[in-house]
């Protein structure tokens, strides 16, 4: 069952990114009743958790506390920022196009737009080195919000703004959370 899901998980993170504008009309017509948390968010945020765990214990002395703090904060960083971009991307959508969307089809779409973000924290993660740049590949999410904008019945005309202001949402939430954890505790400055 563990490996049919990940294959699953695998194909749509692939569809995504190769594929974006199909993969959003196939989760269009799939409907929004799935578990888009258990089914999808947490497996990538779980392996990004491993993988930062993995490289820093083949890069660096064995450190059961630096571990620790790699998982905590990168699971905190993504699962709350998560919740956080959703929030805020809906408030966005109510405020500027009057537009009232299901909260389901709001986390669907804010869990698929992370899926860049997340591929790119799971590769930096297998790295033992300092491989800030490969970050800039964070800036292809802009492209797979503005492919899905539609599903959330944004205009044509209005999916170039839409997409930016949503992305920098999406690439920010998981940053200030990690940066807020790391001013409230220092201790779990990693």
């Amino acid at each position: 069952m563990e490996i049919k899901m990940f294959k699953r998980i695998f194909n749509i993170v692939k569809q995504f990114i190769f594929y974006p504008a199909s993969a959003w009309r196939m989760v269009d017509n799939s409907g929004y009743e799935s578990d888009i948390q258990r089914g999808y968010l947490l497996p990538l945020i779980l392996t990004g958790m491993l993988t930062g765990i993995l490289g820093r214990f083949f890069g660096h002395p064995f450190e059961v506390q630096a571990m620790i703090k790699i998982a905590t904060v990168t699971f905190l960083s993504y699962y709350v920022g998560f919740f956080v971009a959703a929030y805020f991307i809906r408030g966005f959508i109510l405020k500027m196009y009057d537009e009232s969307i299901d909260w389901k089809k709001i986390f669907h779409f804010t869990a698929y737009s992370f899926t860049v973000i997340l591929v790119v924290n799971i590769i930096i993660g297998l790295i033992p080195v300092d491989a800030f740049f490969l970050r800039i590949f964070n800036l292809y999410t802009i492209f797979i919000v503005a492919q899905g904008a539609f599903i959330l019945n944004i205009k044509e005309e209005e999916q170039s703004r839409f997409a930016i202001v949503v992305s920098i949402i999406i690439l920010l939430c998981p940053f200030v959370i990690r940066y807020l954890m790391n001013l409230m505790m220092p201790g779990m400055k990693v």
